[in-house]
């Protein structure tokens, strides 16, 4: 199903590909981490702020 074409959304054929990015160097802090993009991360953020 992954490598049928009519799987994948328009959006997916047609957008630009993401900036490049540089990693993150050095010790961080933060209280929270969210990792991921989905609902669940999405709405734990909302909730935090």
């Amino acid at each position: 199903m992954l490598n049928d074409r009519r799987s994948h959304g328009l959006w997916e054929r047609t957008a630009p590909p993401p900036p490049a990015t540089e990693n993150l160097r050095g010790n961080l802090v933060a209280d929270v981490a969210i990792v991921g993009a989905g609902y669940t991360g999405l709405w734990t953020a909302y909730y935090l702020k």
